[in-house]
């Protein structure tokens, strides 16, 4: 079962062992899991996350949304996802990344996300026709 851990070095190839600081609950579907995390620092006192959560029955990723104040205890906003796959190039899952570019006014940010129509699963890589592409949707602050 795969969670999301934290851990910090003052230089790069000596990091202690991570804690758990995200993870599916009783409250997910039965096989959720996360994967990638795509924290995201926008100003001090506010972090994001956009957890992708593999859902194992459907063979689907979707993208969740956490917040912190501190950058390592996150609460979930909520128990559906934030950024959902789509019709198109998405529709097997969608993954946002990490790091935001500001937008064009205050307290907004865009953030770029990976969407596939290949699942999970899926067949072999040399019998596949990969159907991939890159979207962005853009995060208002709301006071």
């Amino acid at each position: 079962m795969r969670t999301i851990g934290y851990t910090e070095s003052d230089h790069f190839g000596d990091f202690p062992a991570p804690v758990e600081i995200l993870s599916h609950d009783d409250q997910d579907p039965p096989g959720m899991q996360f994967y990638s995390n795509a924290a995201t620092k926008l100003a001090d006192r506010c972090h994001v996350m956009f957890p992708a959560a593999f859902y194992t029955k459907n063979q689907t990723g979707r993208s969740h949304l956490a917040w912190s104040r501190d950058g390592v205890r996150f609460t979930r906003y909520g128990r559906v996802p934030m950024v959902d796959v789509g019709t198109g190039f998405d529709s097997k899952g969608v993954y946002v990344c990490s790091g935001a570019v500001p937008g064009d006014k205050p307290n907004t940010w865009w953030f770029y996300c990976f969407g596939t129509r290949m699942g999970h699963d899926g067949t072999s890589v040399a019998n596949t026709h990969f159907e991939n592409g890159i979207g962005r949707f853009l995060l208002v602050k709301i006071k």
